[in-house]
C-alpha cells in the first residue's frame, strides 16, 4: 500500500474513484462557500445518508475505518477490487482544490493512515477535526451520537496537514497499534502454545522497529517549518534494515518467560492475544528508547516526534487516551503553537 505515492498525483488515474470507497470522500461546501472534502467512516456518527430509507444501515463491512489496497466482498456477494484509501484520496485532490480536509474516523490501517499523511503534507493540505456544529453547516445531522472522533490512524493521517486544526468538542484519541487486534494467525499461535515464547517476541520486535524508524520520521516531517528546515527523508529501505538489524528488544526475564508459561497451561488459546500485545508494546518502547540514542534523536523535532510516538504506544489498543487541547498544542499536534517554547 505504501508503494502508491510513488504515484505522482496529477497522474493517478480516476478509475479510482469508481469503485465503492472504504472511507467516504464526500465533497461539500461549508457557509463560507468554500470546497471541504469531509473524509470519514461510513456508520460512524449516525450521519442520515449512511442508512436507507427503512432504517438500515448502508455501509459495506470494509467501509468501517482506514482500509488498503486489496479485494472485499459485498453485501451482495461480489468481489471488489479496492485501490485503497490513500488511492483515492490522491484522485480527489489531484481533480479538485479543497481548502480544508475534515476527518471524521475511528481509525483501522495504520499504513494508509501513513499513505493519506504524506499526501496531505504534500498537497500542503490544512486538516481539521471538526465539532457536530461544524458539520451541520454543512449536511443534515439530526441525531448525532456523540462528537466527531479522530481515533488511532485518523490521528496518523491527522498529522499529515501543514496546517492543522480540531474544533472545540471535537475528540482526538490516540492508541497503539497491533498486528494481531482481529485475530492471531495460526501459525503465531501454534508457536506460542508450544512455548516458543522468545522466537514470537523477537519477530514482533523486528516489526515494532520498523514502525518505530518510520512513525518517529513522519513525525518529525509533520512538525518541521518547511520555510526553516528541509524535509528528512523517509526511507522504507531505512525502517526495513533498521528493523532487521536493530538490536532493541523488550527485556524479557527467565521469571516472566515462567510466568507466561504458567499462564498458558491455565488459561490456554484465550491468553495469546493478550500476551503478544503486551510483546508489541514492550518492544516498541525499547525501539524507542534506541532511538532516543541515535544521532537522528538530535536533529531538529526529534524530541517532540519521540514524545509523539511514545505518548501513542502507552495506550493499549483496547484502550483509547483522548488528548486535551492544551496537550495538543503544548506537543505540536496543533499548528497554532508548534513553535511556542518547550515544544523543541
Amino acid at each position: 500500500m505504501l508503494q502508491l505515492l510513488l504515484v505522482p498525483m496529477l497522474s493517478v488515474s480516476l478509475h479510482a474513484l469508481a469503485v465503492p470507497n472504504a472511507l467516504l470522500f464526500e465533497a461539500v461546501r461549508d457557509p463560507a462557500g468554500r470546497s471541504i472534502l469531509f473524509v470519514r467512516d461510513c456508520g460512524f456518527g449516525r450521519l442520515p445518508q449512511d442508512v436507507t430509507s427503512l432504517g438500515v444501515e448502508a455501509c459495506e463491512s470494509w467501509q468501517g475505518g482506514f482500509t488498503g489496497r486489496g479485494t472485499y466482498e459485498s453485501r451482495d456477494g461480489r468481489q471488489l477490487q479496492y485501490a485503497g484509501d490513500a488511492q483515492v484520496l490522491a484522485a480527489h485532490l489531484g481533480r479538485q482544490r479543497f481548502a480544508e480536509v475534515w476527518l471524521y474516523s475511528g481509525g483501522g490501517d495504520l499504513g494508509e493512515g501513513v499513505a493519506i499523511g504524506r499526501l496531505l503534507r504534500q498537497s500542503r493540505m490544512t486538516v481539521r477535526v471538526p465539532n457536530v456544529e461544524r458539520v451541520r453547516g454543512v449536511m443534515p445531522w439530526p441525531q448525532p451520537d456523540g462528537n466527531v472522533r479522530c481515533i488511532s490512524s485518523c490521528t496518523v493521517a491527522f498529522m499529515g496537514g501543514l496546517f492543522r486544526y480540531m474544533d472545540d468538542g471535537a475528540s482526538y484519541e490516540v492508541h497503539s497499534a497491533s498486528g494481531v487486534l482481529g485475530i492471531v494467525d495460526t501459525a503465531t499461535t501454534r508457536r506460542v502454545m508450544t512455548g516458543q515464547l522468545r522466537p514470537v517476541m523477537a519477530k514482533k520486535c523486528e516489526g515494532s522497529r520498523y514502525w518505530a524508524a518510520k512513525l518517529f520520521r513522519y513525525f518529525q516531517n509533520s512538525l518541521l517549518q518547511t520555510t526553516r528546515y528541509p524535509q528528512v527523508t523517509e526511507s522504507e529501505q531505512e525502517y526495513d534494515e533498521y528493523a532487521q538489524r536493530g538490536t532493541a528488544v523488550m527485556p524479557y526475564t527467565a521469571e516472566q518467560e515462567l510466568r507466561d508459561l504458567e499462564r498458558l497451561q491455565s488459561e490456554g488459546v484465550i491468553a495469546v492475544q493478550d500476551m503478544i500485545m503486551r510483546f508489541e508494546r514492550g518492544c516498541m518502547a525499547a525501539a524507542i528508547d534506541q532511538l532516543r540514542q541515535a544521532p537522528a534523536a538530535r536533529t531538529p523535532r526529534a524530541g517532540p516526534a519521540l514524545r509523539m510516538l511514545e505518548s501513542m504506544y502507552t495506550v493499549s489498543i483496547k484502550e483509547t487516551q483522548s488528548m486535551t487541547r492544551e496537550t495538543m498544542l503544548r506537543m505540536g499536534y496543533l499548528t497554532q503553537e508548534i513553535d511556542a517554547p518547550g515544544t523543541s
